[in-house]
């Protein structure tokens, strides 16, 4: 998908109000929330200027920096998605944001640290490599990518787009009513396609 294509996804209120519906693995868990909260802390006690770069607009994140009275800067490519995601932000204070593909960043100030969710599952694996040297030309020589990833275990396991509507029936009533089909099917939609 080219930056055009993208920019033309119906990112909006009504959108942002979805997302927040959604549950993991579509957006950081509690618990990898606390492991984000650990580094980001850690980085900040350490020098309380520092940078912090979230790659993709995730509210969650933004809240976890404000929480610390740092700045967040998000690099998204739509500032549609930046503007809308903004709703379900929390915490008030200044954040910065920066429109540009992931691949194409080149920021003349590296950052302590730099974080995303489900960052390579947006991008094809041909692209991989240059998300990698994207990350390492921008993070500081001792800064830190910390980011969440859905992984296959093995290339032989079939995973098939059938078995995660079957475990979404096998849910008690009580827990479907609060968790969308599609958090529960995501993963292994994602898995089958790769």
């Amino acid at each position: 998908m080219n930056k055009n294509q993208f920019k033309k996804l119906p990112w909006n209120i009504e959108l942002a109000n979805a997302w927040k519906n959604l549950l993991p693995p579509v957006r950081p868990s509690v618990e990898e929330l606390k492991i984000y909260n650990k580094y980001i802390k850690n980085v900040l006690k350490n020098n309380s200027k520092a940078r912090i770069l979230i790659l993709g607009s995730t509210p969650e994140f933004r809240d976890l920096i404000l929480k610390y009275k740092s700045t967040p800067i998000c690099l998204d490519i739509n500032s549609v998605v930046f503007k809308a995601l903004k709703t379900l932000v929390k915490r008030k204070g200044k954040e910065i944001f920066i429109c540009s593909d992931w691949l194409k960043l080149k920021d003349k100030n590296k950052f302590d640290l730099i974080i995303g969710h489900e960052v390579f599952n947006m991008i094809p694996i041909n692209k991989y490599s240059f998300l990698t040297q994207a990350i390492a030309e921008n993070l500081k020589t001792d800064g830190l990518y910390i980011h969440t990833m859905i992984l296959r275990a093995s290339h032989s396991q079939k995973v098939l787009p059938l078995t995660c509507f079957k475990r979404y029936r096998r849910l008690p009533e009580r827990i479907k009513k609060g968790v969308p089909l599609f958090t529960v099917v995501q993963g292994n939609l994602e898995v089958c396609c790769y």
